[in-house]
Formats: C-alpha cells, structure tokens, sequence
C-alpha cells in the first residue's frame, strides 16, 4: 500500500497493487476503485499520472525495477 498527498496536506490517497498475468503492476485506489494511469497515453519521462476507470490499456500498466 502506498499513500500519495498534495501540498501539505493529509495524504488523500491510499493505493494498492495488482500484479497482472503479462507481469505488469496495475496500480488501484482503495477509496474509489479507479486506477493510475499516464495521462495522455504518452509516454515521455515526466508525464502526468491521474485516475481513471480501468480500461485494461497500456497506459495504465505499470512496470517498477530497482534503481542503483
């Protein structure tokens, strides 16, 4: 489970992690269902991330690796 804030405030989210058959993470909010995905569909280093209904597309799969 991860929390995500804005600003200074109390973190307003809670998300939790599904791994998927093709070994991509879709990541889900506890509070509403709907998942992250990359706003857009583009994907450049630095695009925004927002909620959205689950449509099982490429942009809202996630894949995280260790960075030394």
């Amino acid at each position: 489970m991860a929390t995500c804030s804005r600003g200074g405030e109390q973190a307003d989210s809670e998300w939790r992690r599904e791994f998927m058959p093709n070994g991509s993470m879709r990541v889900v909010s506890r509070k509403s269902g709907s998942s992250m995905k990359v706003a857009g569909e583009y994907y450049a280093n630095g695009d925004n991330i927002v909620e959205d209904v689950w449509k099982n597309t490429i942009s809202q799969q996630f894949y995280f690796r260790e960075v030394k």
